[in-house]
Parts: C-alpha cells; structure tokens; sequence
C-alpha cells in the first residue's frame, strides 16, 4: 500500500460476482495488526478488514456522499455499481 501510494482496499468475495465484502484501510493495519502485535505475515485481510463498509451509488448526487462521509467520520468511500 506504502510503495503504491494507496489508502483503502476494497475486498469482494469473487472476481464473478465483485460483491464487496469489506475494506482494508492503513487504520486497519495500524490498529488491528501493529498496535495488536499480529504477524502481517500471517495475517489474512478477511480476519482485519472492516466489514461493514459505508457505500454510495455511481447515480447517487455529490452531496449523498458527503453526507455519509460526513456522519460516518470517513475520509473516503466506495462508490459501486449494482
């Protein structure tokens, strides 16, 4: 994430069906792997990852997603496409 330059990653359950099942963000390496004393390593992204991720829609207006990025305390969100 550090030599690409990259903040969150989205993780989906399939490369068919792309349904997003999580993100990675570098607070979740920060508090769920450093802080914690976990092995990256060893350390799968399903086992740190946050789970219940706070999404907008492609057609959503501008102002929809910084609502959710304001009343969530994010800094970034996915924006999908069902």
């Amino acid at each position: 994430m550090k030599s690409k330059d990259i903040g969150p990653i989205p993780i989906i359950d399939n490369e068919q069906t792309k349904k997003l099942v999580g993100i990675l963000t570098d607070r979740d390496l920060a508090l769920k792997i450093v802080a914690d004393g976990r092995d990256p390593k060893s350390t799968k992204a399903e086992e740190v990852m946050t789970r219940e991720v706070v999404t907008c829609l492609a057609e959503d207006d501008l102002q929809m997603a910084l609502d959710a990025m304001s009343g969530h305390k994010l800094r970034r969100i996915p924006v999908i496409d069902i």
